[in-house]
């Protein structure tokens, strides 16, 4: 029997919110978490590059979204584009660089944690070349049906359930250029890492 890897990590966050808000920003901001078996030695720079930081967020759970990032000092894309972009303003799936300490990401972690708003990615990518890659994976071709359905891999469930057991060649095409996939966990208060 081959041994399987496990692609999908779980920290639960701590019951106070204070803490669950610190703790969450150490994992949104500060050094990439790694997850490496004891045995294997990982070679790694002293310091690394700055990874950022982005929020992919649903707007079919914030239906409101691209009117709020054009209020706050954001830098975002729409993850659709040309005429579905336009006529579904309201249901696209937006992509977000986020700073630390900043009103945007305060406010988003404060309103939106918890809600299935979407997920994080960190990455070393720009964010023009983040939104090109990620929209390669917004629709699927489904054999069954014979046709293309939406691929809302920024959905946590779709982290939690789908992501972690894709085939390795599907998993690396999917995850080339993104450091860490970070999502909540509803059901028990933890951060989701893959």
């Amino acid at each position: 029997m081959q041994n399987r890897v496990n692609r999908l990590h779980e920290r639960v966050l701590p019951q106070d919110p204070q803490e669950a808000q610190a703790q969450l920003n150490a994992y949104l901001f500060g050094p990439v978490v790694r997850f490496v078996d004891e045995d294997i030695h990982v070679i790694q720079a002293e310091q690394g590059a700055v990874c950022h930081t982005y929020a992919v967020i649903d707007a079919i759970h914030k239906s409101d979204i691209s009117v709020l990032l054009d209020a706050y000092d954001t830098e975002w894309q729409c993850l659709w584009k040309g005429d579905a972009q336009a006529q579904f303003a309201f249901y696209a799936p937006y992509i977000v660089k986020l700073q630390v300490d900043t009103p945007f990401t305060e406010w988003l972690l404060e309103q939106g944690w918890g809600k299935n708003w979407g997920i994080f990615i960190r990455s070393y990518h720009s964010l023009t070349a983040l939104t090109r890659h990620l929209r390669k994976f917004n629709q699927l071709y489904s054999e069954v049906d014979d046709h293309w359905v939406i691929f809302r891999y920024y959905a946590p469930e779709v982290v939690k359930n789908y992501l972690p057991f894709l085939p390795a060649r599907d998993f690396a095409e999917f995850t080339d250029g993104l450091t860490q996939i970070i999502a909540e966990n509803r059901q028990n208060n933890s951060v989701l890492f893959l």
